[in-house]
């Protein structure tokens, strides 16, 4: 129920700004790791850490305890992407030499 001075209509007026702010940050965090891994390792691998990096933000605490965290949830699919290029790497090497992987 808003009250007469207004508070209900600012403080969600002030949620729906922070809510805003979230999208645009996580939104050039993502977009950025994206490009990078494109232009690095290509669409498929790059396909695969938004997946990631998406399933991270849908495991999060909410609300964002502020801009950092999307540094982090990078950061975590970025491990996430080590761990494929190395499963892949092994798994290349393996059918080199004849081996299954």
């Amino acid at each position: 129920m808003a009250g007469e001075d207004g508070s209900a209509g600012v403080c969600r007026s002030e949620s729906l700004l922070l809510i805003a702010h979230w999208i645009v940050t996580a939104e050039n965090e993502v977009s950025a790791y994206h490009r990078d891994v494109h232009e690095t390792f290509g669409e498929q691998l790059a396909r695969w850490v938004i997946k990631d990096w998406l399933q991270e933000v849908e495991g999060m605490e909410w609300p964002p305890s502020g801009d950092q965290v999307w540094k982090e949830i990078t950061a975590r699919s970025k491990g996430r992407l080590g761990i494929r290029l190395a499963s892949q790497g092994s798994a290349s090497t393996s059918r080199e030499y004849g081996e299954r992987p």
